[in-house]
């Protein structure tokens, strides 16, 4: 059973109260069942970061609209098999440069 959390608390991320060491989302009501780690927030962030460059790499060797890094911020999947497609449409090869 989780603690109970100050009623005036706003809503957002806190110290899971079960002790597992990951960040539990408080609604303002009571917690919910969404945790979210340290971890998986650095992967996130480091896969952004590497589609940025891989954009900027793309970009500096002259490959016409290059398919947009901001995409990985919705998906990392879904801008690696954008990136193919325009990469493939743009110089013959889906995984050039990568």
């Amino acid at each position: 059973m989780m603690t109970p959390h100050p009623a005036n608390a706003p809503a957002g991320w806190y110290p899971d109260p079960t002790g597992t060491g990951d960040n539990r989302w408080w609604n303002g009501v009571e917690w919910t069942n969404n945790l979210g780690s340290l971890l998986s927030f650095i992967i996130y962030l480091a896969s952004v970061i590497v589609a940025f460059f891989d954009w900027r790499h793309i970009r500096l060797t002259r490959v016409q609209k290059p398919f947009y890094w901001a995409w990985s911020i919705l998906s990392i999947l879904v801008c690696r098999i954008g990136r193919g497609v325009v990469m493939k449409d743009r110089v013959g090869r889906g995984f050039a440069t990568m």
